[in-house]
């Protein structure tokens, strides 16, 4: 799909969204017998887009239905900071292109340590280098060694991602190794990990991704349910979506859907939020066939909230910077019934991070 001019998906329209044979687990996918890589940016960043009132876009598809997406095994250049929802996190999923060994399980499950940290890339270099170094600070006396070694490999990323130009250059295996070692050290926050009530191989609890985003500094707020978007009709629209419309600048959320694969329950984390200028975003760190990695918005011409603008209203959605192209993601996530299967009376738990 290109950029930004598309019809917005109506409710009598066909899921984009396939299922893919993959079996779901508890915070990822699983894994699948093929794997599939996105491309490295270009080196020259011809897709750079200026920080503020540039044209959404829509990248990090994944096109093979038999297949988990891999990050980019390329460079982060000092440029692609200016523009990290195109730049960087379209191109960096939950697994990394070439994974340890001993990451794989976790790459697997890591996707509420991926979503919070999308968040922090969103808002730039330095808020992601103070985060990862808030992290890796904050480590306690009683913990094993294989956490005081995660927090001593994750404030080596840190130190390196706060460099305008670090020398060689960052890439995207760092950031996905990041994703792993917050992974680790935020299942050690996790009460309900702590009570066995998650097993060891899967992902963290909401409770335990609210834990980890307070260890980096952040502060975090349970939200209760949105403000309903509707169609002209009354047809039902999509929770992100109303969750867009309440931010501000700078705050984000992470939140539950139901991940790739067959299983019903609400197992997988992403982001949606804005960055600092009001542009929106969604981030998804292991997209199902035909869903993107991150689709970005433009800058509002309004001033936040939005409540009560209709999903199927393309120029009131883009008062608030929401383009067509995401606010065609987020409904084909409801139609699909995977923001919220089986019951829409009950939204599930969303923390907003600021």
């Amino acid at each position: 799909m290109g950029i930004g001019q598309q019809t917005p998906a109506q409710s009598s329209a066909p899921p984009r969204h396939g299922r893919t044979s993959v079996s779901a687990g508890n915070g990822g996918a699983g894994n699948a017998a093929t794997q599939a890589n996105l491309p490295s940016p270009a080196p020259e960043h011809s897709s750079l887009l200026p920080t503020t009132g540039g044209v959404g876009a829509r990248v990090g598809e994944n096109t093979n239905e038999n297949a988990v997406l891999q990050s980019s095994g390329g460079e982060i250049t000092p440029q692609a900071w200016t523009n990290p929802g195109v730049e960087i996190l379209g191109h960096l999923t939950q697994r990394s292109a070439q994974p340890q060994s001993s990451a794989r399980t976790d790459e697997d499950n890591d996707c509420g340590a991926a979503a919070l940290l999308a968040g922090r890339i969103m808002q730039g270099r330095e808020a992601t280098a103070a985060f990862l170094r808030q992290v890796s600070d904050r480590g306690g006396g009683q913990e094993p060694p294989d956490r005081v070694a995660a927090r001593t490999e994750l404030r080596a990323i840190a130190d390196r991602v706060a460099l305008p130009a670090p020398q060689p250059p960052l890439r995207f295996a760092e950031l996905n190794q990041a994703q792993v070692l917050l992974y680790r050290i935020g299942r050690l926050l996790d009460p309900q990990a702590h009570n066995g009530a998650t097993q060891s191989n899967t992902g963290m609890s909401d409770v335990g991704v609210a834990s980890l985003a307070q260890s980096g500094g952040l502060h975090t707020t349970p939200l209760a349910a949105p403000q309903p978007v509707t169609g002209a009709t009354g047809e039902m629209g999509s929770d992100l979506l109303a969750t867009l419309l309440e931010l501000g600048p700078g705050r984000s959320v992470v939140r539950q859907i139901r991940g790739r694969g067959e299983s019903p329950g609400l197992n997988h984390f992403v982001t949606v939020g804005r960055r600092g200028d009001g542009s929106p975003y969604f981030y998804n760190s292991d997209p199902a066939f035909g869903d993107a990695t991150c689709v970005t918005g433009t800058t509002p011409t309004g001033a936040a909230p939005f409540r009560g603008v209709r999903w199927d209203d393309p120029a009131g959605l883009l008062r608030a910077g929401i383009t067509t192209e995401l606010a065609s993601e987020l409904q084909a996530l409801q139609q699909n019934n995977r923001e919220n299967p089986g019951n829409r009376s009950a939204p599930p738990s969303r923390t907003l991070v600021q």
